[in-house]
């Protein structure tokens, strides 16, 4: 598979709205390689756990959840080898993959990319369709 920064773009042409998603972690330091790599490993899993959460309850709608960083769901990625994902319907793609400037979308919704000495902050998103996801929110209204 020859991904390409054009086809990201395209990908999410077809969404007309975008939440914002982050979390922020606290760290033992700035050098606290091991505490941040936990914490981009629960933002992975909780950013996993709401695309199953969304796609479960609104099967109907489309989506594209991204998260921060590398997938990291597999021990040991396929792709690097040639080979097609294992968990494809599971993987999440970076937002800077789609080629979005996570600093400048922090900052153009009043959010704080650093939050502080000590912490890392983790972004990701849901891009979605206003239209598909109407009956939806009236459903858990």
């Amino acid at each position: 598979m020859n991904c390409r920064l054009d086809d990201f773009r395209k990908e999410i042409a077809q969404f007309d709205s975008f939440i914002v998603v982050y979390h922020v972690y606290n760290v033992e330091s700035s050098f606290d390689f091991k505490g941040m790599m936990a914490g981009a490993a629960d933002f992975g899993v909780r950013m996993l756990a709401m695309k199953k959460v969304l796609e479960g309850d609104c099967p109907q709608c489309k989506i594209k959840v991204m998260s921060a960083g590398a997938c990291g769901l597999c021990k040991k990625c396929t792709y690097s080898d040639g080979k097609p994902c294992r968990r494809p319907d599971d993987a999440l793609v970076s937002l800077e993959a789609f080629g979005m400037d996570v600093m400048k979308l922090m900052r153009d919704n009043g959010l704080k990319y650093y939050n502080g000495k000590n912490t890392v902050t983790y972004i990701g998103g849901v891009a979605y369709s206003k239209e598909e996801f109407q009956g939806y929110q009236e459903n858990i209204i």
